[in-house]
């Protein structure tokens, strides 16, 4: 429930509010986070494990997750 509430208080600020969110997770503690982010018709994606979930959309692992917000975003630099 953190996570969904955290991500509703973002959506709700500049430079969030207005925007289509995109959030990606990859365990059990995100699927709130990824029902937040279907609310307001964003993008959820689920990174391996894969299992039951609500997010939109699954990634085999965080290889491909980077290879798929540089297709997507740009260019993305991992820290």
């Amino acid at each position: 429930a953190v996570k969904g509430a955290a991500i509703r208080r973002f959506m709700e600020i500049q430079p969030f509010a207005g925007r289509r969110h995109v959030f990606l997770g990859d365990d059990t503690s995100d699927e709130n986070g990824f029902e937040a982010i279907n609310e307001t018709n964003g993008i959820s994606i689920r990174v391996k494990p894969r299992g039951p979930t609500v997010a939109s959309y699954g990634l085999d692992d965080v290889t491909e997750a980077i290879a798929w917000l540089e297709a997507n975003f740009g260019a993305a630099q991992v820290s």
